[in-house]
């Protein structure tokens, strides 16, 4: 299985879990499965809650060479692209809400 095709399975089962009817609950969770450097579409201060999980800086390949493809980054370079997604995530919060990035360890080879 291509990795493309992984995340859509992912995206599928989020969607599924997020699907209910809460009366209390008085927001909608908007899904959507973009590049987080590119968030353009966004209006300023829209957002109460950012949840982010990037690709691990040179440890799983998530493609084979695809153009831009952070994962196949080493981890000097990829933390200065996560700068950007921070920097951009940032705009997009309301005051005082919430960003939330799962980032895994990174290993290095030692030769």
């Amino acid at each position: 299985m291509h990795i493309l095709e992984e995340f859509d399975i992912a995206l599928d089962r989020f969607k599924e879990k997020t699907a209910f009817d809460y009366a209390p609950a008085k927001g909608k969770a908007y899904i959507k499965k973009c590049d987080t450097r590119n968030l353009d579409f966004i209006p300023d201060e829209s957002i109460d809650l950012i949840c982010a999980h990037p690709p691990y800086a040179d440890i799983i390949k998530y493609s084979d060479g695809i153009d831009g493809d952070l994962s196949q980054l080493k981890v000097k370079d990829f933390l200065e692209k996560i700068k950007k997604v921070a920097s951009k995530s940032y705009r997009l919060l309301k005051k005082d809400k919430f960003c939330a990035i799962l980032m895994g360890d990174t290993r290095q080879k030692v030769i």
